[in-house]
């Protein structure tokens, strides 16, 4: 079987992408700027998508434990402050904070920009972002197996999907998980085709550092100074304290009286209120003050130092040009990816296998060097991102490894059969996704894979990228079945096998459009796949992620045989429901994370678990609550959420308390 080089397509597949690397571009710009540029179709994607979230970011409910996920983001955040708090907290085993963190700071800073928007949806535009993060990664790896065209409508085609848009807003594990696991794949399949392209300097970092000798002792000097004066700061505000105990005892003596003069005056300006707030309140401010500033000030001072050398000779600038112009800062920024989706969820050293493969078939005796700096990068990125791995960083991790291998054993409702989350029918999987995409996509995958096969059996494309794309798409699966993995909530868990699954639909997208020869039928043909999702999209809103397709006959079919809202996603409706017919002080029982509720209900309804519903005037069901009939315990249906003749919540009402 004959085959091309790694990232060359096959001119008899259409339209040919170069991944080739132009001589004297970096890696970065030349990747950047054939998406933003000479990719309009997905640029234009990601500009309709930012608008899509600005527009209805704020109308989706909370998913089951974002509240817990925000609190452990925010916590693992401040462990870089000095704040020890994580390590209390449970679940730290579970998975690594790093999209927690990336969401918590990222809702804080959107906060000034969107101030009337709650913290869940500024954390639900987070959500989003991840997904076009994960939908340029599905364009790039598109690229490596078809032309352009195919590449774009495969992309628009996964977006469009009303699975994957309603979880792209709701669903902060899972939905950032696909997405920095398909940039890892997509960062790490270019940055070995870097490693051995003969248009990037092959120069290594010591080389260029003994190139870089200063030329100038008066620009030496200085930066020999920043250097010090920076370790010096280091050692002080990271470490010893000085700094922070001068100002501690200056604050007490100000706040008591015995500093007079213009720094009493500044004092009393900023702290009007002194006279009647503790000085332990002052304490505190000034203390979380110096911990922003210390991680504010140390990226300033490490840019000034670098500044600094470099502008003590021009052989550093010289040198930084040509490291640039390498093939070493795509290595590290793939294994920088690497290490933060394997902060997501541990199995993304799935993606890390897959890159290593690609390396070793490209560069053989070569690859040694770039798999251990990609493998390191990876590693201290984790190491640094996730907190809990600090105390015991192997042992710590293969701990993390054995807890997603079995971890929160639940119910599942498939074919309208319960079934235990850890011993699920084989065909779950492969099952729910012919139903939950839409129709369009599931028989372009199939042809997609027929086309693979015929391309294998003629010797025809890149057969170990094609066998890649398998790898990736089966092997989890298999991997969930023999280790005895749990899998629940419909397809939540496995969303980072769709992107795979939508690069070998746009193979058979485009051996449809191949063969077509008029601009019009293709545009045709296009639409055709298209409108399927986004009509449905339009029509579940805010529920997208319930859809089924009409092989289960649709949402009405799938009702009494599948989840619809196995997230509970309808509390935040049902609460503007309660808001308005509740009397004061009523009693309000909820399904499932019934503290999501209480930040969308009035202050005067309290709201309690379904398992103390005995003195509840209303009962929100959801999810199991929906298949239990409440006649015995006074409850009658008030009021039902429902999209295409299909109930996902339900509002019952104490008969007597009408």
């Amino acid at each position: 079987m004959s085959q091309q080089p790694a990232g060359q397509i096959d001119e008899t597949m259409g339209p040919s992408v170069s991944m080739e690397i132009p001589r004297g571009r970096s890696p970065g710009s030349r990747y950047a700027g054939s998406i933003l540029a000479r990719h309009w179709p997905v640029s234009l994607l990601v500009a309709l998508g930012l608008v899509v979230i600005l527009l209805v970011g704020d109308d989706f409910g909370p998913s089951w434990d974002d509240p817990a996920n925000a609190r452990i983001g925010a916590a693992a955040l401040r462990v870089y402050l000095g704040d020890p708090e994580y390590f209390t907290l449970p679940a730290q085993a579970d998975h690594g904070p790093f999209f927690f963190m990336l969401s918590a700071a990222g809702s804080k800073a959107l906060g000034m920009l969107l101030p009337t928007w709650r913290n869940l949806d500024r954390r639900h535009i987070m959500n989003a972002v991840a997904l076009l993060v994960g939908l340029c990664a599905l364009y790039a790896i598109c690229l490596r197996h078809m032309g352009k065209r195919a590449a774009a409508v495969a992309t628009w085609l996964f977006a469009t999907q009303p699975l994957i848009l309603g979880h792209g807003f709701v669903n902060q594990k899972d939905t950032p998980f696909m997405g920095f696991f398909a940039a890892s794949v997509a960062m790490g399949l270019y940055a070995a085709d870097a490693w051995v392209s003969p248009h990037l300097s092959r120069e290594t970092p010591v080389k260029l550092v003994r190139d870089a000798r200063p030329i100038s002792p008066g620009r030496v000097g200085i930066a020999c100074a920043c250097t010090i004066v920076g370790v010096l700061w280091f050692v002080d505000w990271w470490g010893a304290g000085w700094t922070q105990q001068a100002a501690q005892t200056t604050l007490s003596r100000l706040y008591s009286g015995e500093i007079g003069g213009w720094l009493r005056i500044l004092f009393l300006h900023v702290a009007t209120d002194s006279y009647k707030t503790p000085l332990a309140l002052y304490e505190e401010k000034a203390r979380e003050l110096f911990l922003w500033s210390r991680l504010a000030l140390a990226p300033m001072w490490l840019a000034l130092i670098l500044w600094s050398w470099r502008r003590a000779s021009r052989r550093v600038s010289e040198a930084t040009r040509r490291f640039a112009a390498g093939r070493y800062p795509l290595l590290l920024v793939a294994g920088v990816c690497l290490g933060c989706a394997i902060s997501i969820r541990q199995y993304a050293v799935l993606a890390g296998c897959m890159v290593g493969v690609l390396m070793l078939v490209n560069a053989r005796r070569g690859s040694i060097l770039p798999l251990a700096l990609y493998a390191l990068t990876a590693a201290v990125t984790t190491f640094a991102t996730w907190p809990f791995l600090w105390a015991n960083p192997v042992g710590g991790f293969l701990q993390s490894l054995g807890r997603a291998s079995g971890y929160a054993d639940t119910t599942v409702l498939f074919r309208g059969h319960v079934f235990d989350s850890g011993l699920l029918p084989w065909d779950y999987v492969p099952g729910l996704a012919v139903l939950e995409l839409t129709e369009s996509a599931v028989l372009l995958f199939l042809l997609g894979c027929a086309a693979l096969m015929w391309r294998a059996r003629k010797g025809r494309g890149n057969a170990i990228e094609d066998g890649l794309l398998l790898l990736w798409l089966v092997l989890p699966v298999v991997a969930i079945y023999v280790l005895g993995g749990t899998i629940y909530d419909n397809l939540r868990h496995v969303l980072f096998l769709l992107p795979p699954a939508f690069a070998i639909a746009g193979i058979g997208l485009e051996e449809v459009l191949s063969r077509l020869t008029s601009r019009w039928v293709r545009g045709a043909v296009v639409a055709m796949v298209l409108l399927p999702g986004v009509i449905a999209c339009t029509r579940l809103h805010p529920y997208e992620s319930s859809y089924f397709n009409s092989f289960a006959g649709g949402l009405s079919g799938a009702a009494n045989k599948y989840y619809l809202d196995p997230m509970c996603l309808t509390h935040r409706e049902s609460a503007r429901i309660l808001n308005r017919i509740a009397p004061p002080n009523a009693v309000i029982s909820a399904e499932g994370p019934y503290n999501n509720v209480i930040s969308f209900t009035r202050k005067d309804l309290m709201i309690v678990s379904s398992f103390n519903r005995r003195e509840a005037a209303y009962l929100l069901a959801c999810k199991r609550l929906l298949f239990t009939d409440f006649t015995d315990e006074g409850f009658v249906v008030r009021q039902e959420i429902m999209r295409d003749g299909a109930v996902l919540a339900r509002l019952l009402e104490r008969a007597g308390d009408k």
